[in-house]
């Protein structure tokens, strides 16, 4: 996160894809099998504190979206979960309530901004936008150490494409 300016001591923004390894350069399409268990993630460095204002959900697929579907793919078996984790990996907040994702109409229950999106050929998209500052006044806080993840766990080998992006300000702690 601080590759770009690591001598930084103000605020900067914070605009980063979640990864399967939480480091730039770590997969970002969640398009795998995941029926183990994958999180993808981003994990604040040490020496820094980030806040995270919202995350954009970014599913590609066929054509003509069912809201009891994932992308095109059947509703999922064992779904997404969104949680917060401390430094030493217990677990402080699951944002999904312990109700896992497990179709399209579920981003929209949980998002401010939920937009399915046709050209009228090709593939269809779902973008959503889960605003975590405007939904609740606050930022979501990561301390050095602590990892915001997507928890995937199920097969999603048949998306196109299938990314979280996270945005919101990282700055020295």
């Amino acid at each position: 996160m601080t590759a770009d300016n690591p001598h930084s001591t103000t605020a900067t923004h914070l605009s980063r894809y979640l990864t399967d390894t939480g480091e730039l350069g770590g997969t970002i399409e969640a398009i795998g099998d995941y029926s183990a268990g994958q999180a993808f993630f981003i994990t604040a460095p040490v020496g820094f504190v980030c806040h995270i204002h919202r995350m954009i959900v970014q599913i590609e697929d066929g054509a003509n979206f069912g809201a009891d579907e994932y992308g095109k793919l059947t509703k999922l078996t064992n779904g997404i979960e969104v949680k917060l984790y401390n430094e030493d990996g217990t677990e402080r907040v699951n944002l999904t309530a312990g109700e896992a994702i497990v179709d399209n109409a579920h981003w929209s229950h949980l998002t401010s901004d939920y937009h399915e999106i046709s050209h009228g050929t090709g593939n269809d998209f779902i973008t959503c936008d889960w605003d975590f500052f405007v939904s609740t006044g606050i930022p979501l806080d990561l301390n050095a150490g602590d990892h915001f993840d997507v928890e995937l766990n199920d097969n999603m080998t048949g998306l196109v494409s299938h990314t979280f992006h996270v945005q919101g300000t990282i700055f020295p702690g």
